[in-house]
């Protein structure tokens, strides 16, 4: 694809499109799904850039042969990833790896695998679909500190399970008798503190599902009344945006949140920012950024600025898994690209 045009500058945009397996949750879609990011590095100019990027997006959409990401839900998504653009690692994938090293006696290095996950998540580095997943998590965790003889630290951790998952119960068929427990004294210490949080959700981005801890509560603005006191996960959702996972810290009394993107549309992060123009980098962290939001495609937008005119090219390559930094004790080389 080329698209050209005249002006003062000459502007080079170059479509970087890195392809690889659809995740689980994306094989719905009929079309090939797309998300456009914005490419900054030093020396780059970010306001041609997303004046480019938005250009680009117009015409993509309106070819009708892709489903693209929308400009708010490629924000919400790369909102989550840190600073580098580095992802944190799929909480079912770590859950599942605690189990067996559960079930083999590795002990330690479940716990701080699992630990740090769930840190993460706490820090609101958490995609709205992974939250129903972290009453599992936590009472894993617990499992795991129990044995380590860490009971403090087991009982703050089955707390959190039973928080995010009040219905949840433990038969002995399934957990040892010291789980289950440690896991009903945790439930009546959450009952002693009462439950007398109140929670109003409100956006300025129109009616859109509230979830709570990964349940869905109604449409904005919502009034959620004998919460527990503690910590819970807010997420909104509309047709064509998503908002990050909030983080709450409810009380014994009333509280509001707003969910909307912080500082309006100035402070949406639409691109990935490297420290020089290096194309592997690029390729590795958009292929991060793409599994992150769930698609099958990322178009990387790279202004440089000339003399003559405005012209953009679109190429692709394909990759079946993200490249890595290369480690010298194991490549590995894999198939060829398309």
């Amino acid at each position: 694809m080329s698209l050209k045009r005249t002006g003062s500058a000459l502007l080079a945009a170059i479509f970087l499109v890195a392809g690889y397996p659809l995740p689980a949750f994306s094989q719905a879609y009929t079309l090939p799904r797309l998300a456009v990011i914005e490419l900054h590095y030093p020396g780059s100019s970010p306001d041609l850039t997303r004046q480019l990027t938005d250009e680009v997006r117009k015409k993509l959409k309106d070819s009708g042969r892709l489903d693209l990401l929308s400009r708010s839900r490629t924000s919400a998504g790369l909102a989550s990833l840190s600073g580098t653009g580095e992802a944190p690692k799929d909480l079912g994938i770590v859950i599942k790896d605690g189990e067996e090293r559960y079930f083999q006696m590795d002990l330690d290095t479940a716990k701080f695998r699992l630990g740090k996950r769930l840190s993460e998540a706490e820090s609101g580095r958490i995609k709205p679909e992974e939250v129903p997943l972290l009453s599992k998590g936590y009472l894993l965790l617990g499992m795991i500190q129990l044995v380590l003889n860490e009971e403090a630290k087991a009982n703050r951790s089955f707390e959190e399970s039973i928080l995010l998952t009040p219905s949840m119960k433990l038969t002995l068929d399934d957990y040892p008798p010291k789980v289950i427990s440690h896991f009903e004294a945790a439930r009546q210490r959450l009952a002693d503190r009462g439950s007398g949080g109140s929670l109003v959700i409100r956006s300025s981005l129109g009616k859109g599902e509230v979830y709570v801890d990964g349940v869905g509560r109604g449409k904005a603005p919502v009034e959620l009344t004998s919460l527990q006191p503690g910590r819970h996960y807010v997420s909104l959702e509309g047709e064509d945006y998503r908002v990050p996972v909030k983080v709450v810290e409810v009380s014994n009394g009333p509280k509001e949140v707003d969910l909307s993107f912080e500082g309006g549309p100035a402070s949406e992060v639409l691109g990935i920012t490297l420290t020089s123009s290096d194309t592997l980098e690029a390729t590795r962290r958009a292929s991060i950024a793409g599994q992150w939001l769930g698609v099958d495609y990322v178009a990387l937008v790279d202004v440089i600025t000339h003399v003559l005119g405005i012209s953009y090219l679109l190429t692709a390559d394909r990759f079946p898994e993200p490249p890595q930094n290369p480690k010298p004790d194991r490549r590995k080389k894999e198939g060829g690209s398309a």
